[in-house]
């Protein structure tokens, strides 16, 4: 997950793991034979960022947290528990929930009985395990002492080191169609707001307009760089990005993945000093520490034929050879 801390931008996890789903829009006055049988170039293709912030349906779903200066925040994404369940993250707080559901007898320990309930024999064959495709029950079975003696079974520990379950209940949540809808080019042009080419987005939306690939930043790998500043937060604020591209002649339009994003909201630490140095601080407010630097939303966009938009192909059409970069 996009994540943000103390005025520096730091990218990481799983960023745009969130299918969108494709949807065809067609327009225009072409034929569907004249739209299948037309080879599509990149000059023909049109981009447009779109967001929304979802704080607010975010906090209701999975809580806050409390800061050391005791203000309570939109639960972040991802972070340790600490001592107690309420300072976990949403990933870890799932895991640790999960657990106490299959944890029957309240020993730490998820011995097979337990864990059948949950991912009976079927399920384990076909590949449910809920700790993906490397590990399973058996390999992660150990003998824990508990206070009634040694139970063979997977510890919290290891649990939460392995269990893959918590991304998949995380996704659902934020795809919840009764509380949103961001994956069809309709849902995110009626729920979006445009991205200005500045990037910054407190300016006017109606700034946005669809842009060639040429006018955004490119990775070496095909992929397109948007530069997003002022999005706020004051809240572990979380927001939603997502791409639509559309073909200037057929007029068809295609949503791509949806990417998560949140900023978390910086928190002051003292520094550390001694002697005459503690005067040097006195008056220094949070503010020091929230330096907003422009920040860079990577929208994962690549060119190969699965991300771009496609038509049936006729037979006689000739396929172009991909450029080299």
């Amino acid at each position: 997950w996009n994540q943000w801390r103390g005025g520096r931008s730091s990218w990481h996890g799983m960023s745009g793991e969130l299918e969108g789903r494709r949807q065809w829009e067609w327009q225009g006055n072409l034929t569907k034979k004249q739209r299948a049988d037309m080879v599509i170039a990149e000059r023909d293709l049109e981009y447009l960022v779109f967001w929304m912030e979802i704080t607010e349906q975010f906090r209701a779903r999975w809580g806050v947290v409390f800061d050391r200066e005791g203000r309570n925040l939109t639960r972040p994404v991802s972070n340790p528990c600490g001592l107690r369940k309420e300072e976990c993250g949403v990933l870890e707080w799932i895991k640790k929930v999960e657990f106490e559901k299959l944890d029957r007898d309240d020993n730490g320990v998820l011995d097979r009985l337990e864990y059948q309930t949950r991912y009976p024999q079927q399920d384990q064959f076909e590949g449910r395990t809920g700790f993906g495709v490397l590990y399973d029950f058996g390999k992660l079975s150990e003998n824990v002492s508990t206070s009634t003696g040694f139970v063979l079974g997977v510890s919290q520990e290891t649990w939460d080191l392995r269990y893959e379950g918590a991304n998949d209940i995380f996704r659902a949540s934020i795809k919840d169609p009764l509380v949103r809808s961001f994956w069809t080019p309709c849902s995110i042009q009626a729920y979006g707001t445009p991205l200005p080419i500045s990037g910054n987005v407190s300016d006017d939306p109606a700034t946005a307009t669809w842009q060639p690939k040429t006018s955004f930043d490119q990775l070496e790998d095909g992929r397109i760089m948007r530069a997003v500043t002022e999005l706020k937060d004051d809240d572990n604020n979380v927001y939603i990005f997502n791409v639509v591209v559309r073909h200037m002649v057929t007029g068809e339009q295609v949503a791509y993945k949806t990417h998560v994003v949140q900023r978390l909201t910086p928190e002051y630490k003292v520094p550390e000093v001694a002697g005459t140095e503690v005067g040097l601080i006195v008056g220094v407010s949070v503010v020091t520490v929230v330096v907003v630097a422009a920040i860079v939303l990577a929208i994962v966009l690549t060119r190969s034929k699965k991300m771009r938009p496609r038509l049936r192909v006729s037979k006689h059409i000739i396929k172009k050879k991909k450029s080299k970069g």
